[in-house]
């Protein structure tokens, strides 16, 4: 289930420090070094920001930066903090179908680090809402652990969405 990371701020501060120690999550920061704060805005102008809940337990952090003029998803940060793939993977598609059908975004950007275990699962999400791979840079970020990494980027717009029966059941 989802819920706003703003009424869980205190319990990601520590989910985030925790999860910087881990090297495993060196794919989400995606720089040479390591934040220990992730800020949880105020409002939604600039970012939505929610976390996948389950049995009051934080699975794991969703954000979907705007680009108000034109009005799309120009990037997403998504991290699982637990072993609970099946569960995060559920909420990572329903937070897609909240970016198209209840914002109403009319396209989202975003890439993955290659090399994360999450570029299996961004790769069905492009198939199933039939987007695109733009591309790969050669050698575009490098992570915690000093290495560098090809970054692949995404492109999904909801015209080509060819499965709308989420929003068909929303409405009806």
């Amino acid at each position: 289930m989802l819920e706003l990371a703003y009424l869980h701020k205190e319990e990601l501060y520590e989910k985030f420090a925790s999860a910087s120690l881990n090297f495993s999550n060196m794919y989400f920061y995606a720089n040479s070094y390591v934040s220990y704060e992730y800020k949880i805005e105020e409002d939604s102008w600039n970012k939505i920001q929610l976390v996948s809940i389950s049995n009051h337990n934080i699975l794991g952090y969703m954000n979907a930066n705007i680009k108000r003029a034109p009005r799309y998803i120009d990037s997403l940060q998504i991290i699982n903090f637990t072993k609970e793939p099946f569960v995060f993977a559920r909420d990572l598609f329903q937070f897609f179908n909240l970016l198209f059908f209840d914002y109403n975004f009319y396209k989202i950007n975003f890439s993955v680090v290659i090399g994360n275990s999450a570029e299996k699962i961004y790769d069905k999400i492009i198939k199933k809402y039939n987007g695109r791979i733009v591309g790969i840079f050669k050698d575009d970020v490098q992570t915690p652990d000093g290495t560098i990494h090809d970054q692949k980027f995404y492109e999904i717009f909801k015209k080509d969405i060819k499965n709308l029966s989420y929003h068909k059941e929303k409405d009806a």
